[in-house]
């Protein structure tokens, strides 16, 4: 039996759970489908599942009734609905949160700890440290590596949750290190969590200009008018330019500190083609 407690995404679910009905019952179609919750035609569900169009809290409700949710299950199947529907960073935040926060006996509940890893932005900093920096357990000093420092309490929490990831281990001399572990998420939630960590690192950098020593940074800008192809074209440079600061990150064997590279590309005003031909 499909649980909706496995799913970030509605679309995904309400077809799996199709598609449990259909191989189940011959006559359960789309146009059945339709007829229960209101639409004016089958091909308006193959939008909804294809992403074309979204869904009202009234339809997500009527659907609710079809598949005959419990009235915990509804509340997810809404909160899920306006999850996936959100426009705004702090709006998807929002109600993935509340998702997190529902938890069902039997289901498969949610992992807050992987949640976690992507949104507080020095727990990728502290696991990174630990491949170079030999801690044994002093989170003080540990937590005021971290720049800005962080409290101790933090950087305690975040042992504990790198450890309960398997991202790190401690080894029989009590040192902390890295694993080769890697975690596997769901891109929908995972988007939530690295625009969180973006947004961080973004606010970082901005401190970073009055704080830290110009010998010590690399930040530069510059304004461009530009087409869209040419905005193609630039973000496929600087997306291989990541790749190759990555390798050599990875050839480094003398590691001792931690950098965090931001590469910013955004419009600063609206679109305007005029009359030209």
């Amino acid at each position: 039996m499909i649980s909706i407690y496995d799913y970030f995404d509605y679309r995904k679910y309400l077809q799996d759970i199709y598609q449990e009905r259909k191989s189940a019952n011959s006559l359960f179609s789309y146009r059945y489908i339709g007829g229960k919750v209101g639409f004016s035609s089958a091909g308006f569900f193959t939008k909804i599942l294809q992403g074309k169009t979204n869904i009202s809290m009234k339809s997500a409700i009527a659907f609710a009734r079809l598949f005959k949710m419990t009235k915990q299950e509804t509340h997810y199947f809404e909160v899920l609905v306006q999850f996936n529907q959100a426009v705004t960073h702090e709006a998807k935040k929002y109600f993935f949160e509340q998702l997190i926060s529902m938890k069902q006996t039997g289901g498969k509940n949610l992992v807050p700890e992987q949640y976690e890893l992507f949104s507080t932005w020095y727990y990728v900093v502290i696991r990174d440290l630990l491949n170079f920096y030999p801690f044994y357990g002093d989170f003080k000093e540990l937590a005021s590596m971290v720049i800005p420092a962080i409290k101790e309490s933090e950087a305690k929490k975040a042992i504990a949750v790198l450890e309960k990831l398997g991202l790190i281990t401690k080894n029989p001399d009590g040192c902390y290190e890295q694993t080769d572990a890697v975690i596997s998420t769901g891109e929908a939630w995972k988007s939530v969590a690295i625009e969180q960590f973006q947004i961080a690192m973004a606010d970082l950098a901005g401190r970073t200009i009055r704080t830290t020593p110009k010998e010590q940074r690399d930040i530069s800008t510059c304004t461009l008018s530009i087409s869209s192809k040419s905005l193609e074209a630039i973000s496929e440079r600087a997306k291989q330019f990541r790749k190759e600061v990555l390798e050599i990150a990875r050839a480094d064997n003398f590691a001792d500190r931690i950098y965090h590279l931001n590469i910013h590309l955004f419009p600063v005003s609206q679109s305007h083609r005029g009359d030209r031909q």
